[in-house]
């Protein structure tokens, strides 16, 4: 588990916003909406299937939908050049940015509009739980752990049936809906606030299997 972090505050939300989008170059305004996804550059992850997503999204978006999406994929792995190749090929509308390792998870956290995971299979993400800290609401695959962290807090895709395409139809029609509706958003990102105070902190799991280990 993620160890705790307070609660952000609006202004620890605007200076994270400011702060990223100035550094990427985009619209410290709102003018784009941001979109991130966190993990080891691997088909577990399935990024490619996420770009599929992003480009169906963006290819149906119309100027009344709101501020168009840009997808931040944060994290290094073997599929960096399949993923580079499939970047390069999408719509000239699809803005993905390939970002690598960072050390500022949190703030990029806290300046998207959206988290979103496309795993094909998963653990525990401990990730998500940050997101969930830091109030961005969360779109994710409906695979191992995944449910568990989110409790309530986010919606949840059907990664099994019609393979990576259909996962990426599914993808994108959750999260096109969710970036469309500013009040569904707010509503996502309160939840992810109520469901991070309620999951264990990583003290909370040392001490539960310390005292499982001097009871065993």
């Amino acid at each position: 588990p993620a160890a705790h972090r307070p609660a952000p505050t609006p202004q620890d939300r605007e200076r994270a916003r400011g702060r990223v989008r100035r550094l990427l170059g985009l619209d410290p305004d709102g003018g784009v909406a941001v979109v991130v996804t966190v993990g080891r550059l691997t088909g577990q992850k399935d990024q490619i299937t996420l770009v599929d997503a992003m480009e169906q999204v963006v290819t149906r978006w119309r100027p009344g939908d709101g501020p168009p999406p840009v997808l931040l994929v944060v994290g290094e792995g073997p599929d960096r050049p399949a993923l580079e190749a499939r970047v390069a090929s999408t719509h000239e509308r699809t803005d993905v940015r390939l970002l690598g390792h960072r050390d500022d998870v949190p703030d990029l956290l806290l300046a998207a509009d959206l988290a979103v995971s496309s795993a094909r299979w998963e653990g525990q993400p401990v990730w998500l739980q940050e997101a969930l800290q830091a109030g961005t609401p969360v779109v994710a695959t409906d695979v191992g752990g995944t449910a568990t962290v989110l409790g309530d807090a986010g919606l949840l895709v059907d990664a099994t049936a019609g393979g990576p395409e259909g996962t990426a139809q599914r993808l994108a029609e959750v999260v096109g809906r969710v970036l469309r509706d500013r009040s569904l958003l707010a509503d996502l990102g309160v939840r992810s606030l109520a469901r991070a105070a309620a999951l264990p902190t990583a003290e909370d799991a040392l001490a539960a299997a310390l005292t499982a280990y001097l009871e065993g």
